[in-house]
């Protein structure tokens, strides 16, 4: 198990401030960023290829804050992938090991059989693909038998078919060996399916660490709803506690909302500003012909626009003055017969609304 307590990294240019993180042992954690938000830095950190300026890095139980890089049980697959262009397969695979003294012959044949490298084993580097590549760098990776593999943008400039491809094989991998996985990536897609417990880093801070489910659904504030993409966030104010739900006011709407309540929302104040949001996906069109079963929530408007976007639809839906988006696949707008200029109604789910805070 990997533990950073209260990790903090200074240059002139960039920091990293106050970064607590805990990765079990067999688990995926994932950090996801933007381009500049220190997760290669956090990488490196925890490597030992820069000094942290204080705070504590413990792998099982031990504390490798100050530990030389090459003592640390812990292997590296870089954006770039650091081979050797003058070796051949084989020798790159086998240089970790060789390093570090841990040459085990049969352990070296089933890493390169499972990886599927064999026919290409004499074969300079330079001679084969961007996938193959990176299961060379990982076949590496995995002969010094660490304790945590580090992957940086593990499908970077791959094509997306050899991306999933990958994808299900480093999941194979990982479940086959029992390995520890940081991932870095900026992609939601790969991070939501590779991911058990998703990290988001932004600006140097740890914004939210969460199940990828919650992290999803439920960011805790603005700006990790902004990073996520969702566009339905609204100022409100928290008015009050129901037994199984919150009222918030929404000046836009002059509604209040009802919310259902979730553990690890916060203890709000009566009046408080706060940030009301739902995904575009969420947002329910009720047909006109639909008993209401459920009367919370449900605000009136018109269709502006409409968007095809492969499989989905995206609406375009406006109350009062304010535009909301609505996604859908293709097939339901056909179903409901939707056109632009069309009056409606629409309902926000209660248990899909989140509450952020602003930070």
């Amino acid at each position: 198990m990997l533990k950073i307590d209260e990790l903090n990294y200074k240059t002139h240019k960039f920091s990293l401030k106050n970064i607590n993180l805990t990765v079990k042992e067999g688990e995926c954690h994932i950090i996801m960023g933007s381009s500049g938000s220190g997760k290669t830095t956090l990488l490196e950190l925890i490597l030992g290829l820069r000094k942290v300026t204080s705070g504590k890095i413990m792998l099982n139980k031990t504390d490798i804050t100050h530990l030389p890089t090459h003592k640390r049980q812990i292997a590296y697959v870089p954006q770039d992938l650091a081979l050797f262009p003058h070796m051949n397969v084989r020798e790159n695979i086998c240089y970790g090991a060789k390093i570090s003294k841990n040459v085990d012959e049969n352990f070296i044949d089933h890493v390169i059989k499972t990886m599927g490298l064999e026919k290409i084993l004499t074969n300079t580097v330079n001679k084969t693909s961007g996938g193959e590549k990176k299961r060379i760098a990982l076949a590496r990776a995995l002969l010094i038998k660490p304790k945590l593999i580090l992957l940086d943008e593990p499908l970077a400039n791959l094509d997306n078919a050899i991306a999933e491809e990958l994808q299900f094989f480093i999941k194979k991998i990982q479940k086959e060996f029992k390995l520890t996985f940081l991932y870095v990536t900026h992609d939601f897609d790969e991070a939501f399916f590779m991911g058990d417990i998703i990290s988001v880093l932004l600006n140097g801070t740890l914004i939210q660490t969460s199940k990828k489910q919650e992290l999803y659904f439920y960011p805790r504030t603005i700006s990790l709803a902004n990073f996520l993409g969702i566009k339905n966030i609204f100022k409100a104010y928290y008015k009050k506690a129901l037994e199984d739900e919150y009222e918030v006011f929404i000046p836009e709407f002059d509604t209040t909302f009802k919310v259902k309540k979730r553990p690890r929302f916060p203890k709000f104040e009566r009046d408080k500003q706060i940030f009301v949001g739902i995904r575009s996906d969420e947002v329910m069109y009720i047909r006109k012909e639909r008993q209401k079963v459920f009367m919370d929530n449900i605000l009136s408007g018109f269709i502006t626009e409409i968007h095809r976007l492969e499989t989905l639809s995206k609406i375009f839906f406006k109350i009062k003055d304010r535009i909301i988006e609505i996604e859908m696949p293709y097939g339901v707008l056909r179903k409901l017969g939707l056109n632009v200029g069309m009056y409606g109604e629409v309902m926000f789910k209660k248990e899909a609304i989140f509450i952020a805070e602003f930070d």
